[in-house]
């Protein structure tokens, strides 16, 4: 792959895991206290979490760039409630 090549990226990208991953790193954002039956979560730090949010608004540009590319519900998925 050529280094500038980020089509080849893009289509090599598993859409579906990378919106589990980011599913995930939101849950970590915004979980406030342990539910009921979970494992209890480390506290996330100031810094964690401003390096947490930068991956998520990573994320966020790279899903915007993909779908201007390809269709958008193989990249964002089927909106919620359909």
């Amino acid at each position: 792959m050529d280094r500038n090549d980020w089509g080849a990226v893009l289509r090599g990208t598993d859409w579906a895991l990378l919106r589990a991953q980011k599913e995930t790193l939101v849950s970590l954002t915004t979980r406030k206290e342990t539910k009921p039956g979970e494992p209890v979560v480390a506290v996330i730090s100031a810094e964690e979490m401003e390096r947490l949010l930068g991956l998520l608004h990573f994320i966020d540009s790279v899903q915007d760039a993909a779908a201007l590319e390809a269709d958008e519900s193989s990249v964002f998925g089927e909106p919620r409630g359909t």
